[in-house]
């Protein structure tokens, strides 16, 4: 997988990159997917592609890469945006929200390639060893400009790092997971509106006070 086709796409690729996810996202399953498919969507010919890409599955793994990593870009934005701790909060259950319902959610892209039978194992692995330097490397970061900004706002007294890191974001994934319920269809008998003021809530009694 080509680091710097990642980092800085020529136009070409990125018309690949975009046309994957479009045809995804219109329901189209990657194993009879052709290369012309994407090509054709893309606008350009069909050995443009090879000059790039050596298969169909390291276009398609990388395209979900570029779309995961344009997806941290957005949540850092939010993050180290000037709003009030908890605009931010609401902002980052927004973005869990539009990623889970939307079929082109990042989560369910991600699934795609780790699931997917067509993408070779070598792959899968570098996909993975590449989503976790770009995700995880950042999560971190993403996290403690959110404890930032309501330490600014004197509502978060906790000053343990790994405390605050543990608390935004187990409460977070408590949205997360319920959106995916929803997703399913489960019955939870929960407006979402309670729920996001409820994991606010718990944010701030988990780090309104100092651990002792």
């Amino acid at each position: 997988m080509n680091e710097k086709l990642l980092l800085n796409p020529p136009e070409k690729v990125l018309a690949m990159y975009r046309a994957v996810v479009d045809l995804i996202n219109e329901g189209n399953d990657i194993r009879v997917l052709k290369v012309s498919d994407i090509t054709g969507r893309a606008g350009i010919g069909k050995g443009t592609a090879y000059e790039y890409f050596s298969s169909k599955e390291e276009i398609i793994s990388s395209s979900v890469l570029y779309y995961v990593q344009t997806c941290v870009e957005k949540l850092k934005a939010i993050t180290e945006s000037d709003h009030g701790f908890c605009e931010k909060i609401n902002e980052v259950m927004d973005f869990i929200d539009e990623h889970v319902k939307e079929k082109q959610g990042v989560f369910f892209l991600i699934r795609i390639v780790l699931e997917s039978y067509e993408i070779p194992k070598n792959l899968k692995d570098e996909f993975e060893e590449v989503k976790r330097q770009r995700c995880e490397s950042e999560k971190n970061e993403m996290i403690d400009n959110l404890v930032k900004a309501g330490v600014k706002e004197g509502l978060i007294r906790e000053e343990n790092v790994f405390l605050q890191r543990a608390a935004l974001e187990t409460q977070l994934s408590v949205y997360f997971m319920y959106c995916i319920a929803t997703e399913k269809k489960m019955e939870l008998d929960l407006e979402p509106g309670i729920l996001r003021g409820y994991v606010y809530q718990n944010i701030l009694k988990l780090l309104g006070q100092k651990s002792s």
